[in-house]
């Protein structure tokens, strides 16, 4: 069976205690699909080591694992990311976990790895269990024999800070966008694209006929010259255009967090960046990988990414858009003579709603024409109907008085009857 050590000190001070031998480690920690890695010991994972395009480009799903490799011959250090949730948001489940910790197994017995350090899985933001979570690291590592696993469980952990970019999606175009609430903030507009369709891009032909830059980049050939992952800059005296020329599929992110940074060096001034939804592919790991490169920065970039097919109505929870009448009449209400006919909903023989209706049936609702005299003459023979069936029922209960408590009396006559006898 595997070797537990539960350790008091920070984990990275464990590693680094270690770090001097020649016998290879491993740590490993519990992030989501998207990499966000925003807040808990995960930032500092994220600070330490990066390399976030490399990851993203494992693709890797929940139950699975992620690695970072030594990045030095000198190094023996392997760094694990366990998988178990989708999204940063989330929570993990057990299950989850559990089937990480077996791809994380089987992985550190083809490296010939025997020593692993981590801290408690899933337990501080992820809010499981330590006991349970315990019970799957012996399960799991227990034919393991040579294995030591060290839990680095410090009374006090710093983690280091990190302010992701903040990024809003608005309801509006990509050219010509405009930042009201900070009007002197300048603005750099990014348009990610593959360089095979471009010719065929809607928006990207849309923003050279907008900021007239056919002649410049397509007709006198310099676009036919670029190759993928190169980034384009174009300033004009109103806009900063860049144009980033995405990678290879099997090197997407990692090509898009080099065009980050890339971009970032070219000092542009510029603390918001636009971007068209409609191009950015891998919505939710783009927009991770780009609030988490562009965090922490001295100008305090922001993101704004523009979806004019955005839907401007906004749902109050528990509550439920009201129904409108249609101008149109429906198949239903028209018979095949072509006389409309009125169908009754529910148990009344008016049709509720807020329009008017035709056929003289008259409508219930806040646009129908019931006067208020009629309203209140079926009040009052709703309130008649009850006074006649109540002095009803009262006059046959005097006729016959013994009514209903007959059979009481008899079955009582009965049983003294049979009393009588014995």
């Amino acid at each position: 069976m595997a070797k537990f050590i539960l350790s008091e000190n920070c984990l990275f001070e464990e590693i680094e205690q270690r770090a001097h031998s020649n016998e290879k480690l491993a740590t490993a920690h519990c992030v989501s699909e998207d990499f966000q890695m925003g807040k808990g010991i995960a930032v500092n994972f994220k600070l330490k080591y990066g390399s976030l395009g490399t990851l993203m480009d494992q693709k890797v799903r929940v139950g699975g694992v992620a690695e970072l490799k030594p990045s030095d011959e000198g190094q023996q250090l392997y760094v694990f990311y366990l998988v178990t949730k989708v999204l940063f948001h989330h929570k993990p489940t057990l299950q989850s976990l559990a089937e990480s910790l077996l791809q994380l197994r089987d992985r550190l017995l083809d490296l010939s790895i025997n020593q692993l350090i981590i801290p408690k899985l899933g337990c501080n933001l992820d809010r499981l269990n330590w006991y349970q979570v315990r019970g799957l690291l012996f399960d799991t590592f227990k034919s393991c024999g040579m294995m030591t696993i060290t839990v680095c469980d410090p009374e006090h952990f710093e983690i280091l800070p990190h302010n992701l970019a903040p990024l809003s999606e608005e309801n509006m175009e990509f050219f010509g966008t405009s930042n009201s609430h900070r009007p002197t903030a300048a603005e750099v507009l990014v348009l990610p694209i593959d360089l095979c369709s471009a010719s065929t891009n809607e928006t990207f032909l849309k923003c050279l006929n907008h900021f007239n830059l056919k002649a410049e980049l397509m007709d006198s050939g310099v676009w036919a010259t670029l190759k993928r992952g190169q980034v384009v800059a174009k300033y004009l005296s109103s806009k900063k255009i860049i144009f980033w020329l995405y990678g290879e599929a099997d090197l997407f992110f990692t090509t898009l967090e080099t065009q980050i940074v890339e971009t970032l060096s070219l000092g542009l001034g510029s603390s918001i960046w636009v971007f068209p939804k409609c191009e950015m592919l891998h919505y939710t790991e783009f927009c991770a990988l780009l609030r988490s490169k562009l965090a922490d920065h001295a100008q305090n970039p922001s993101i704004i990414v523009c979806n004019p097919n955005m839907s401007t109505q906004t749902m109050v929870a528990g509550k439920w858009p009201r129904g409108k009448s249609h101008h149109r009449q429906s198949a239903l209400m028209i018979r095949p003579g072509g006389e409309t006919t009125h169908p009754e909903r529910g148990r009344g023989g008016v049709i509720r709603g807020r329009g008017r209706g035709g056929g003289g049936e008259p409508h219930r609702g806040r646009g129908g024409h019931t006067s208020t005299a009629t309203i209140y003459s079926e009040a009052l023979r709703s309130i008649v109907s009850v006074v006649e069936m109540a002095t009803s029922t009262n006059n046959n209960a005097a006729e016959n008085p013994f009514r209903g408590r007959g059979r009481g009396r008899a079955s009582r006559g009965r049983v003294e009857h049979r009393d009588g006898l014995q």
